[in-house]
C-alpha cells in the first residue's frame, strides 16, 4: 500500500507540514495541527476532478467513497467522498431532511475532501425533483466553501483555486 502523505500548506510558524497521517490507518482525517481541513473539488462532469485529487493528494481509490443516487447513507469515514452530488439526490428521492442530513455531514467529516459535480448551471430542469436536486446542490456547495480551508475548481482539467492555499 502507497503512504497517504499530500503538501498541504504552512503551520502558524512558516514551516511546511503533511496533511494526512498515514500512521494511523484506522484515522482517516486530515491533520493541520489541530484545525479542520475540509478541501472542496468541484467542476462540470468529466472535467478530470476524481483524476486530480488522486494525483495532488495521493489517493487510492479504497479512500473514496464513491455516492450514487439510490443511496441515502452519510459518506463518511473515508479521506476522500467523490460525486457528493449522487448523494443530494438521494436524500431528496428518500425525503429526507437535507439541512439535518448535510450538518450531520458536516460535523462527521471535518478532515474530508469532497468532490462535486457543479450541476447549477445551464438549463433549469423541468422535473421538480431535478429542479430541487439543482437548487439543494447549489446550496451544499456553498455550505461546503464555507466550511472548507480550500475550495478548488476544476475547468478542461485545470485547477483554479478559489480559497486556500
Amino acid at each position: 500500500m502507497i503512504p497517504i502523505k499530500a503538501y498541504l500548506g504552512f503551520d502558524t510558524n512558516g514551516k511546511p507540514f503533511s496533511g494526512f497521517d498515514d500512521t494511523d490507518k484506522s484515522d482517516y482525517s486530515c491533520s493541520t495541527r489541530g484545525g479542520n481541513y475540509m478541501i472542496l473539488i468541484f467542476g462540470g462532469a468529466y472535467q478530470g476532478k476524481l483524476e486530480y485529487a488522486i494525483k495532488r493528494f495521493g489517493l487510492l481509490e479504497a479512500d473514496v467513497i464513491f455516492c450514487k443516487d439510490e443511496d441515502a447513507t452519510c459518506p463518511t469515514g473515508s479521506k476522500a467522498v467523490y460525486q457528493i452530488d449522487k448523494w443530494i439526490l438521494a436524500l431528496i428521492c428518500e425525503g429526507k431532511n437535507i439541512k439535518e442530513e448535510t450538518e450531520r455531514f458536516l460535523n462527521k467529516s471535518p478532515n474530508t475532501i469532497i468532490i462535486c459535480n457543479d450541476i447549477s448551471c445551464g438549463v433549469v430542469p423541468i422535473d421538480p425533483v431535478l429542479r430541487k436536486w439543482r437548487e439543494e446542490t447549489g446550496r451544499f456547495l456553498g455550505l461546503l466553501a464555507q466550511h472548507s480551508s480550500e475550495v478548488i475548481r476544476l475547468y478542461c482539467g485545470i485547477p483554479t483555486t478559489l480559497k486556500g492555499a
